[in-house]
């Protein structure tokens, strides 16, 4: 069906590219068009009025490569899929409609495998709209492709041509990304890569926010602090770097500079973007005391992700120390109901884990479940199954 779409744009318009948040999200835009983007298509972070960089940051998109990482098949791409279409997808013929809820079903993975045909499109319609670009652009191009759209397909593609182009300070910072992505990352070659990033010159200021990451990870929260301390004077309204700053603040006991920033972030793109901040800010309320505003702060988290046991719990507690104990009660129901239905949906998740031949990572959500909550009965039953049929 996919294949089918692309064919139909491509049989009217003589450029057709896609675009996506990141990989295997299950949004993407087509945009087709008589004439092939050009450079002043490619919008750069810095032309942008205040009022749209404040939206697009609500999206996490925070800088130029950010909202060219955006880009996944050039035109070149997308005709040599829609070769591949079946037919044509026509008013007359209306191939997609009717078999969309079939194929949804069959084969959820469609549109992805056939997006993956051509990792090396992205690097082709940057260098024919922006001309020449340095080792630093491809760099960073690279890291937002693997930290902001998850692709370390595409990421790695084009720190090679990072390399390729001269090397720069910012290939470690972009190399360290890469290499993070990676469940068994060595911590200490991924400090060792930024600190030579910075030592080099690399003061961007997600480089500083990386290595912050890392020492956070590592237990390190002054050294993580100063490095926050050190993104926010390269870009002062970075809002994950803020939210960053409010966890580390709070783990070292520094509550009244911690409620300081909570009180900032609830102004900011980053409670749109992270939604879980307004939980945050709420336990840095009610370290200082402010009960009403760590009340109405987890409450509005809630409303948005009511499937939040410990958040709950959390608000039990700020209502029995303000003496609301009706309300507590109530909220402690609450509690419970939430991690009832969170065992449901990591068992339906872990099923549809299995459906998909991910038999390891249903066993592992099984599992968590049977520790969590023992009286669970069917993950029980369907561990049994999973362990007594063939290969299991």
């Amino acid at each position: 069906a996919f294949t089918s779409i692309l064919a139909a744009l491509t049989s009217e318009f003589s450029h057709v590219y896609t675009f996506s948040a990141a990989a295997n999200d299950s949004d993407m835009m087509i945009l087709a068009g008589q004439q092939p983007l050009g450079r002043e298509d490619l919008r750069r972070w810095e032309d942008l009025g205040p009022e749209v960089r404040r939206d697009l940051e609500t999206l996490g998109i925070f800088r130029t490569e950010d909202i060219l990482s955006l880009m996944r098949l050039d035109d070149e791409a997308v005709h040599e899929l829609a070769r591949k279409a079946p037919m044509i997808n026509t008013d007359s013929s209306m191939f997609v409609e009717l078999r969309t809820p079939w194929s949804l079903n069959e084969n959820p993975d469609e549109v992805w495998n056939a997006v993956e045909a051509d990792d090396r499109a992205v690097a082709r319609v940057l260098e024919r709209a922006l001309g020449e670009i340095d080792a630093e652009q491809w760099a960073r191009l690279a890291r937002s492709y693997v930290r902001r759209r998850l692709n370390p397909k595409i990421a790695s593609l084009l720190l090679e041509r990072a390399e390729a182009a001269g090397g720069s300070p910012a290939v470690f910072s972009a190399r360290a990304a890469l290499e993070a992505f990676s469940p068994r990352a060595d911590r200490s070659r991924l400090e060792s890569l930024l600190d030579a990033a910075i030592d080099g010159g690399d003061h961007d200021f997600e480089t500083f926010e990386q290595r912050a990451e890392l020492r956070i990870q590592r237990g390190e929260l002054q050294g993580a602090l100063e490095d926050l301390d050190r993104c926010l004077e390269e870009r002062p309204e970075y809002w994950p770097a803020w939210r960053a700053r409010l966890r580390v603040l709070g783990a070292l006991g520094r509550g009244t500079e911690a409620f300081a920033v909570a009180q900032r972030l609830l102004d900011s793109p980053m409670v749109r973007l992270a939604p879980r901040t307004r939980a945050e800010a709420a336990v840095a309320a009610a370290v200082v005391g402010d009960l009403d505003l760590a009340i109405t702060e987890m409450r509005r988290f809630l409303e948005r992700s009511p499937v939040s046991p410990r958040e709950w719990q959390m608000l039990v507690r700020f209502y029995q120390d303000a003496g609301r104990t009706e309300e507590a009660r109530r909220a402690e129901a609450q509690a419970r109901k939430a991690a009832y239905n969170q065992t449901v949906m990591t068992y339906r998740f872990a099923m549809s884990e299995d459906l998909n031949g991910r038999r390891e990572a249903a066993r592992t959500l099984l599992e968590s479940i049977t520790r969590r909550e023992p009286g669970f009965a069917p993950a029980h039953h369907a561990l049994e199954r999973l362990t007594d049929s063939p290969g299991g």
